[in-house]
């Protein structure tokens, strides 16, 4: 009542008061948990359904008789925790995927509570100090001697968070569970954002919990199979086809290059700032482009045109694709669809869904923008680099997530219209946030929302490409792209891993985050190599040398990504990947061992075998040498090297 937040343990409140009823069911049991001083009561089930423990807590069917409200669940905190004596690591699903050693000493390192996928960008946040990987996939898992454990969060996934702590911190143990938030809660902020002038005061949401049923599915992978996160991310994606229905797709080698086509600037016209659209990379460079990849060797090649449309230029809402006269018009777009189908390229143009910048076609703020927990009108804005607060001068709205459905069908009808088969998807596969627009709609329908849009396209004939890699975009996704390349780099953890390239082998085409704007364009490469990905890169037309159009947009990021530099060596590098993973065409990876930081064997289901040493330092595998930043094929190859 007075608006504290207090924890409750079921072994604590419930139990050991006898308050807690367990009744048999199917397959397994139901207890419901009565918390008598709190006055609720929590019904869960534990069910063996094959090789599988699923643990539900039934959110709907919570009985509160007092003031008080359940805001968060977190379900089986220690359920195959690591003792003192136990050797092995926890796995998190942090990034690319993050291993955290049993007894690493790390006690003053804050324990992990990281959000599935990501946090909630309606939720005001003032500051941001660090940059951080997001959770694509809801999943987590143990290693302990010779067996692991993997935990599938397959109960409103959308609402859990996945929890780590080493230990000596808390407990005596290392555990990694999930947490589920039943009720929302917001910072609402007052006065300036900087320096002292600042009062925020927490609101809460009212009413019960909008979800439904709440858990997690965990899979055991006993001795006799191979083990480890390897074997997690195998596992993981068995489940996917078996139980999510996702149908395996061809993951060969792809090059998927971004080409910004043009910003919004403000410029002077007479002494008059006007913001006019600023060419970057017109049709025809974009169909010079084409020509040249596809000739120096670049056979599976996919061209992605950011803001290459008058919705996407002008920020709105992507439901008529139409041709930018500054670009080169109806004829120039023509020209540019030609000559893809000459080469045997695909043209993508890339839509932003969910941010928008500019009312219009339709759409209006006072009706179609999603909803702040304490009413307000929804935005997102970048962090200034240098100083950490929030960019206003780069805010977006958030649409409501109620409406994807109907964007994607006009949008397809527009693809259509154009002789389009592919389109990007922006930020639908990586950012996801509630809508309190109407009190049902929480983040797990605006995953399922995002879900069916997506897929609605797909099964209309269209390849739908999604940036990030959010778990539930994955059924309607023809391929992955910027996917993350490593972990976040908490100082709980100890290792990067890439779980989310090996569980997208044999599953979907993935690609990491763009090549040319690694720190280490040879070593991204090599991590592809490694885990059997694509590439992908983000460039733009330099041919006029004009570098100073990018200035005071939000793409000053973009500070090697020429394409005069770039286009020979991308073409290069798709060549060199597609030599090396040729013979493990059409297999999958069995296994991937990471034996030294940067030094990793791959062993794909035929028996090939790929060393990869990404450090600049001599590395000696099983008594094969290799040099700093190469690669060798040992097995199912002919062992060429480079």
């Amino acid at each position: 009542a007075s608006g504290a937040v207090e924890m409750s343990s079921s072994f604590t409140s419930s139990v050991k008061k006898n308050a807690a009823v367990m009744s048999k069911i199917d397959g397994g049991f139901r207890v419901d948990y009565t918390f008598p001083k709190e006055g609720f009561t929590v019904p869960a089930e534990f069910v063996l359904d094959g090789e599988a423990l699923r643990c539900r807590v039934l959110a709907d069917e919570i009985v509160q008789t007092g003031e008080n409200r359940v805001q968060a669940i977190e379900l089986l905190p220690y359920f195959g925790a690591g003792g003192p004596q136990d050797s092995g690591y926890l796995f998190v699903p942090d990034g690319s995927g993050a291993l955290i050693r049993f007894g690493n000493g790390k006690t003053d390192a804050a324990p992990l509570d990281l959000p599935v996928y990501g946090r909630d960008v309606n939720f005001d946040l003032i500051r941001s100090f660090a940059n951080t990987e997001a959770v694509r996939l809801p999943v987590f898992g143990v290693c302990r001697g010779g067996s692991s454990l993997l935990a599938v969060i397959d109960g409103s996934p959308a609402a859990a968070s996945v929890r780590a702590s080493v230990a000596g911190r808390i407990s005596s143990y290392n555990t990694v569970c999930c947490a589920f938030t039943l009720l929302a809660s917001d910072q609402y902020t007052m006065g300036e954002t900087v320096g002292s002038r600042v009062k925020q005061v927490t609101i809460r949401q009212e009413g019960s919990t909008t979800y439904g049923t709440v858990g997690v599915s965990f899979y055991p992978l006993a001795d006799r199979e191979s083990s480890g996160y390897a074997a997690m991310a195998s596992r993981y994606r068995r489940r996917l086809t078996e139980e999510e229905g996702i149908a395996p797709q061809k993951t060969d080698p792809g090059l998927y290059v971004g080409l910004l086509c043009a910003v919004r600037k403000k410029q002077p016209v007479f002494g008059i700032p006007f913001t006019v659209t600023q060419k970057i990379t017109d049709y025809d460079a974009a169909g010079a482009a084409i020509r040249q990849l596809t000739g120096d060797g670049a056979d599976d090649l996919t061209v992605l045109l950011e803001r290459a449309d008058g919705a996407s230029v002008a920020g709105r809402p992507p439901v008529k694709l139409t041709a930018v006269s500054a670009l080169g018009g109806k004829n120039g777009l023509r020209r540019l669809l030609d000559t893809a189908a000459r080469c045997g390229a695909t043209v993508a143009p890339d839509t932003e869904w969910l941010k928008v910048e500019k009312w219009g076609s339709g759409y209006f703020s006072l009706f179609h923008a999603a909803k702040t927990i304490s009413g307000n009108h929804a935005q997102t804005m970048p962090f200034d680099i240098a100083t950490r607060f929030k960019d206003k001068t780069r805010a977006a709205s958030l649409l409501r997530p109620a409406l994807l459905a109907g964007i994607g069908e006009k949008l397809g009808a527009s693809l259509d219209r154009w002789g389009m088969t592919a389109v990007g998807t922006g930020e639908l596969g990586r950012m996801l946030y509630s809508d309190f627009s109407s009190p049902e709609w929480n983040r797990q329908k605006s995953a399922e929302a995002a879900a069916q849009a997506a897929g609605s396209l797909r099964q209309s004939g269209k390849d739908v490409l999604v940036f990030g890699g959010n778990s539930y975009l994955l059924a309607a996704a023809s391929a992955v792209l910027d996917t993350p390349d490593t972990a976040s780099g908490y100082d709980i953890a100890d290792e990067s891993v890439p779980f989310y390239a090996l569980v997208m082998n044999g599953l979907r085409p993935c690609a990491g985050g763009a090549v040319n704007l690694s720190d280490d364009p040879r070593a991204a490469l090599l991590t592809a190599i490694a885990t059997g990905s694509s590439l992908y890169y983000r460039l733009y037309d330099d041919g006029d040398g004009q570098d100073e159009r990018l200035q005071d947009t939000a793409y000053t990021a973009l500070y090697d990504a020429r394409l005069s530099e770039w286009i020979a060596r991308a073409a290069e590098q798709y060549r060199e990947l597609k030599a090396v993973l040729a013979p493990a065409r059409g297999a999958a990876i069995a296994d991937y061992v990471q034996i030294l930081p940067g030094v990793s064997r791959t062993v794909y289901e035929n028996g090939t075998v790929i060393l990869v040493n990404a450090t600049e330092r001599e590395a000696n595998v099983d008594g094969t040498v290799l040099g700093s930043l190469s690669y060798t094929v040992v097995k199912g190859g002919d062992g060429d090297a480079r």
